[in-house]
């Protein structure tokens, strides 16, 4: 409670009261920032750090790395892997490299070769793509989830419905319910 002469009132637990005079403006900006966080934490005014990460709560991993397989001696495909919330989603970027230039630690080509420089270039291309396609979700609103990411970026979408395709399954299904306790008005 304020008073006239700028005090703060602070009940003690013992029915006491205490006043604390506030001389010094930090210890004024203190109880004021503090009564806002009190007043933040139980109304719920800012939203968790997840919902305004579209529930998302890191960003997604990017790794490059050199798939041998069944591969020839010395020749690699190279793979992206996303990973957002624990989840992986793996894209195989068909592009061959040889093996014995790859840095397993850096995830680049080793050396300064022009097709070294040219996978290096391309590496960097993929990252910023799939960097792209999660900020392309996030903006949208849509589920931000490592399959989605890789969807986008392969360019494959999800079968949307137009409204006039929705109405016309709707009415197609109402149809099949007609004199099974549904009435045509």
């Amino acid at each position: 409670m304020m008073t006239k002469d700028s005090n703060i009132v602070i009940a003690a637990n013992n029915d006491e009261t205490l006043t604390t005079p506030l001389h010094r403006p930090a210890q004024y900006f203190f109880v004021v920032v503090s009564f806002l966080f009190l007043i933040i934490s139980v109304v719920g005014f800012v939203p968790s750090y997840q919902a305004m990460h579209n529930g998302t709560r890191k960003f997604p991993i990017h790794l490059i790395w050199a798939y041998r397989g069944k591969q020839k001696e010395n020749e690699a495909t190279l793979y992206a892997r996303v990973t957002v919330n624990g989840k992986r989603a793996e894209i195989s970027l068909s592009k061959k490299i040889d093996v014995t230039e790859w840095d397993e630690e850096a995830c680049t080509m080793k050396g300064k070769s022009p097709e070294s420089l040219d996978v290096n270039e391309f590496i960097d291309l993929v990252k910023g793509e799939l960097r792209q396609r999660y900020y392309e979700l996030r903006a949208t609103g849509q589920e931000i989830t490592a399959e989605a990411i890789k969807n986008k970026y392969l360019g494959i979408q999800e079968d949307q419905k137009s409204l006039l395709e929705v109405f016309r399954y709707h009415n197609d299904e109402m149809k099949g319910l007609i004199g099974k306790g549904i009435v045509i008005a």
